[in-house]
């Protein structure tokens, strides 16, 4: 069983993630936005234990989004990033923590380059890894920590990693 999500869902405070549990046989996820990641993913972790792929694409993939990912749901198999905004390091703790992935779409993106050997080479126990037309903007470069605002929304390129839950 497949759900999708749109954004206007996420962010809305009339909006009961709770019921997410009441799919107990949700497989595939898709969401429009990574609004509220942790707390749905923590949900599907207890209540849906069939889950197996997230579907994130044209969202903001980030360390913190990323270490939601793999703290809570570490064995889902199947990862739909393409045309997000996924920084590198977001990118290679998703590949160190996600072991069974079989398939990683990360086509399209900004924020890593497609020819980056270090992420070719944690990515090379993934059957089906895309990554072609990702770059890093040459306009981020040098920048540590910095906040772009897209849409009205603040995102951080670089999130503390003693971030915990």
């Amino acid at each position: 069983m497949t759900l999708s999500l749109p954004v206007n869902l996420l962010d809305s405070k009339h909006t009961n993630l709770e019921l997410i549990g009441k799919w107990k046989n949700l497989e595939v996820l898709s969401l429009g936005s990574c609004f509220n990641l942790a707390k749905i993913l923590a949900i599907i972790q207890t209540h849906c234990k069939n889950f197996y792929g997230l579907d994130l694409s044209k969202g903001f993939v980030h360390e913190r989004e990323a270490l939601s990912i793999v703290k809570l749901v570490p064995n889902i198999k199947y990862l739909n990033l393409k045309g997000a905004k996924v920084n590198g390091d977001g990118l290679v703790r998703l590949l160190c923590g996600c072991k069974d992935l079989v398939m990683l779409d990360a086509r399209d993106c900004s924020g890593f380059n497609e020819n980056d050997d270090e992420i070719s080479k944690l990515a090379s126990h993934i059957s089906k890894f895309m990554c072609e037309g990702s770059e890093f903007p040459e306009f981020l470069r040098g920048m540590d920590n910095c906040v772009l605002l897209v849409d009205g929304y603040s995102f951080h390129v670089h999130v503390e990693e003693t971030w915990d839950e």
